[in-house]
């Protein structure tokens, strides 16, 4: 496949090779791609179940404020994002729901209205625990406490020291500790979700994933974990790993759960790159090709072991990074959109296979603005996402 770019991404963005011309383009205009709210008229059942990622870090919390200053949030590093080149889309700023706390329920509310709306199922939410203490929580436990929200749910362990990874990985703001005793109490800590009737489950099975399983230095862990779930009265549980951190047969999971594009190994500038109009002569990051992303992804298996397969709307990290972001190119909402209906054909595939039921596919992201991998609407694309994701149920 070839890994030669092609920079001009939008018909819109007209020849404006200075800076200020450019970015008044993003600011002001729409993308060609550009998609209005469209309430649904659907009513058949869905190919599948749609879970997107969900960041729960859009609200002040006092380790970050420590760390960051008073006031931060997810919102201080997006409104900070600038674009480096000619068709580099920056910054992405919301559109319907604006800059929202995610301590009113009424934001959260809206979000599942929304996502219900074009096909979502439900969202993962990271879950920060460490050592016993929870951290942004409020979300989700907002969720948990109000059952008329008819949204599914799941969780995944964020089990990573918290630092300031983009600025240096070594201050960080609360570690995570892992040894056998620590790791075995994490799972009382999420029990009563798993209880929820809006709970995620495969095969009647609750699903749990964990973001790096190589921390865990006890194996036996996860066997503690299977049979106090046991003595909960929920049964068996399914329990899945990121992969790119170590393999699942080595630490008795269940499965792999993709997030692209974590665990993508592109380390290197496409062909073409020298050709784009860069603003920022600084950038020192790297320009990567959606498509050799997807196609790795969906080549992935795992020797008869489920697999939860994903895509991403976007990406791009240089809200975080700045000059040492990853940035993928020409993504699109078609981009996405062909690559969301391809997943779900494989994942009936699958289960064809398998002869088991279809699994659940991931989306990177609802609302990882700092990455540029949000469902969300923003002013560029407006519900271009959502849009493209009610079309690829459709057409799967």
């Amino acid at each position: 496949m070839s890994e030669t770019i092609n920079f001009m991404i939008d018909e819109t963005l007209v020849a404006q090779h200075d800076y200020y011309g450019y970015l008044n383009t993003i600011l002001t205009k729409k993308s060609q791609f550009y998609q209005p709210y469209r309430p649904s008229n659907a009513v058949d059942v869905s190919p599948c179940e749609l879970i997107a990622f969900y960041l729960p870090q859009f609200h002040p919390v006092p380790l970050n404020e420590a760390a960051w200053g008073r006031g931060f949030t997810e919102w201080t590093q997006i409104t900070k994002a600038q674009p480096f080149f000619y068709g580099h889309y920056q910054p992405h700023l919301p559109a319907d729901l604006g800059f929202y706390d995610l301590r009113l329920l009424e934001t959260l509310r809206a979000q599942a209205a929304l996502a219900k709306n074009y096909g979502v199922s439900g969202f993962c939410f990271y879950y920060y625990w460490f050592s016993g203490q929870r951290l942004m929580d409020g979300p989700l436990e907002m969720l948990h406490q109000n059952k008329d929200i008819d949204i599914k749910y799941c969780l995944m362990w964020a089990n990573e020291s918290w630092s300031k990874r983009w600025i240096d990985e070594q201050e960080v703001i609360i570690a995570q500790r892992h040894d056998s005793k620590i790791d075995c109490e994490f799972i009382h800590s999420i029990i009563p979700y798993l209880k929820d009737n809006r709970y995620l489950r495969y095969e009647g099975k609750p699903v749990i994933s964990i973001y790096r399983q190589n921390l865990m230095t006890d194996r036996s862990a996860i066997d503690y974990w299977r049979q106090a779930c046991r003595d909960a009265g929920l049964g068996e549980i399914l329990i899945m790993s990121v992969p790119g951190y170590g393999t699942v047969d080595d630490a008795g999971l269940d499965g792999v759960l993709q997030f692209p594009p974590s665990g993508d190994i592109q380390e290197f500038r496409v062909k073409g790159a020298e050709n784009a109009s860069f603003f920022n002569k600084k950038f020192e990051g790297y320009l990567k090709n959606p498509a050799i992303c997807r196609d790795r992804f969906m080549q992935q298996n795992s020797r008869g072991k489920p697999v939860f397969r994903g895509a991403f709307t976007m990406f791009d990290s240089s809200p975080r990074f700045g000059n040492q972001a990853s940035i993928y190119v020409n993504t699109s909402p078609d981009f996405y959109g062909n690559w969301l209906v391809e997943t779900i054909r494989q994942s009936r595939r699958d289960a064809a296979d398998r002869q088991a039921p279809m699994t659940p596919v991931f989306i990177n992201a609802w609302n990882e603005w700092a990455e540029g991998a949000h469902l969300e609407p923003c002013r560029w694309y407006g519900h271009a996402f959502l849009e493209a994701t009610r079309k690829a149920l459709a057409l799967a």
